[in-house]
Order: structure tokens, then sequence, then C-alpha cells
């Protein structure tokens, strides 16, 4: 006759029996004992037991039994191991912060290498989850952003100097490609940028000026050269320097669009102009009807950009003597537009 005894706690009956209790009982009977925690703390503590205790869990981690058994833990008690997890995080802080950092410090090249590979398989996701996070947090990350460049300023300096080293035939077309692209937005930046920062570009310009005064010399007198080789050069550079004095003088806004954008095409001047004069210094590129004559202001303030087009129409100009182009300054009467057959 076998006799049946029951646990003391819960009244089942199991198959074994720990000091009148099933084990389950006898568990939570245990952990939940002070003295009973301290005494396994002791034992547990020793590195022998420590080593043992390892290597078992080693061995049963590997049974395909614990997997499924901790997969429906997991499944089963999800906010459980959440909450525990962030009280052991917020407890012990500054433990996981010092183990973190002297892992990383001694498998460095190995988290390299494991971060690699996780990028290159996952990087049209990383990609779209980084665009998400800055979209909603474009605040927080400028101002992260700029502390994060003033700490490491000799970083990015070397970085860059690296790279631009590295890439030179990439950075080339990439500017040339945005330039293109973005010219108006280049040149009212740069508006911009010029009016708010005047002393601090000339004194800028100064500093450079008298640390590189002999390469400064040498472009000018290669520039000079080129400038009195190729006439085409020489009278396009004349012609802009008109445009932008008359705009200035006989305009209240002065030169704010492009040449293009008035109509005035450059090459179409040149090209009635020729033949060039031999001793061009004598000569100025004359406008047959004065450009004081045209009426560059419509009624309301704005520019009049027909009028402009037809100052700077190609039949407006002309080779003339230095001398005779001084002498008839703005004269426009009657006399002249039939002696020029232009209006």
């Amino acid at each position: 006759m076998t006799i049946k005894i029951n646990c003391k706690q819960c009244g089942i009956n199991p198959q074994r029996l720990v000091k009148g209790m099933c084990i389950k009982c006898y568990n939570k009977y245990r952990y939940q004992n002070p003295e009973v925690k301290a005494r396994i703390k002791d034992k547990t503590q020793t590195p022998e037991v420590k080593i043992r205790i390892n290597r078992y869990m080693r061995e049963y981690n590997k049974r395909p039994k614990a997997k499924i058994y901790k997969q429906k833990y997991r499944e089963d008690n999800k906010d459980k191991i959440i909450a525990r997890s962030k009280e052991y995080r917020l407890i012990n802080k500054d433990k996981i912060i010092n183990r973190n950092r002297k892992y990383e410090k001694e498998n460095k090249e190995k988290i390299a290498i494991r971060h690699k590979e996780y990028y290159k398989k996952n990087r049209d996701k990383l990609l779209k989850k980084g665009r998400e996070y800055v979209e909603k947090n474009k605040d927080k990350t400028k101002i992260r952003q700029k502390k994060w460049r003033g700490k490491n300023k000799d970083i990015i300096t070397i970085k860059r100097k690296k790279y631009c080293e590295n890439n030179k035939a990439e950075i080339a077309i990439s500017g040339k490609k945005y330039r293109k692209n973005n010219k108006f937005k280049i040149s009212n930046r740069m508006k911009g940028y010029g009016q708010k920062n005047k002393d601090r570009i000339k004194t800028r310009q100064k500093e450079y000026y008298k640390k590189n005064k002999d390469k400064i010399k040498i472009k000018i007198k290669e520039y000079q050269k080129e400038y009195n080789q190729k006439p085409s050069i020489n009278i396009k550079m004349r012609l802009k320097s008109h445009l932008r004095h008359a705009l200035k003088i006989y305009t209240t806004n002065g030169k704010i669009k492009k040449s293009d954008e008035y109509g005035i095409n450059y090459k179409a001047i040149i090209e009635h102009l020729k033949p060039f004069p031999e001793d061009r210094t004598k000569y100025h590129v004359d406008h047959i009807r004065p450009l004081c004559s045209f009426n560059f202001i419509n009624k309301d303030g704005t520019q009049n950009i027909e009028e402009i087009k037809k100052a700077f129409a190609p039949e407006n100009h002309q080779w003339l003597l230095s001398e005779e182009n001084l002498s008839k300054g703005g004269k426009w009467g009657a006399e002249e537009q039939v002696k020029y057959l232009f209006i």
C-alpha cells in the first residue's frame, strides 16, 4: 500500500516532495526566504561553483527543449520581462556602461566587422529609419550635430582632407553638376553671406593676401597675358563692365539678373564687332545710341528689360577712337539719329 502525501502549500499530490512541499512550492519558499537567499548567494559566489553553473547552463541552452521552453516563456511574459530588464538597467546603470566600454575596447575589430556586415544586409532599412527619425526630430538633431561638431572639429577636418584626397575626380564632377542645377540658389546665398559678413570677409582677404602675395601676383600676370592675347575675352569683359555700370547709374536696384535674362548675347556682339582693330588700346567699344538715352526704369520702379535689350543689341555697338568717343559723350539728338539711322 502506497501512502499518498499532498503538498503542504498547494494541496496537490506530486511525484516528489521536498520538506513536505512540491518542487514549485519549495522553490518559491527558497527564493522568498531571505536566510535561504543569503545562503544560496554565498554558495554560488565561489569561482568553482560559478564555472560549474555556467558550463551547465551552456549545455542546457543547446538542448532543443530548452529553446522551445524559452520561446514560450518570452511570449507569455513579455511585459514582465521588459519591466524587470528596465528595473535592472536603472539599478545597475554604471555597471552596464563600464562592462560595455570594456568589451568595446577589447573587441574593436570584431564589432566593426559585425557592424559592416549588418549595414550591408540592412542598408535600405537603416537609411529609411534614419530619414524618418530626422524628419520627426529636426530641432533635436540640429542641436546634437552642432554640439558634436564643436567637440570634434579636428577629427572632422582630418576626415574631410582624407576624403578629398581619395575622391578628387568624384567631388569635381558632383560639384559641377550641383553648380549647374543651383546657380541662382548659390548666387543668392553668396550675396546674403557677403552682406552679413562684410568685415569678416575683408579681414580674411587681407590675411590671405599677406600670406600669398607672390602666388597672387603670378596668377594676375598669367590672367593679363590671356586677357591681352585673346581679344574676345577682352571685349566680353568690357561689355560686362558697361552693363554693370549702366544699370548701377540708370536704375535703382543695379544688376539683379544674369545677362541672359536681360536678353544680352555677348557672343553675337563680339561677332558683330569683327574684324577687331590692330591696336585695341586706342579704341573704345561705343554704344551708337548712348545708354543715357534709354529709359531703363518703368513707372512702377521695376527694370525695363526691353529697353536694356535694345541698348545692348549687337547693332548698337561699334569701334570708335577713344578721343571721338569722349567728345561724343551722351549726345542723342535729331542729327545723331539721322546720322546713324537708329532709333
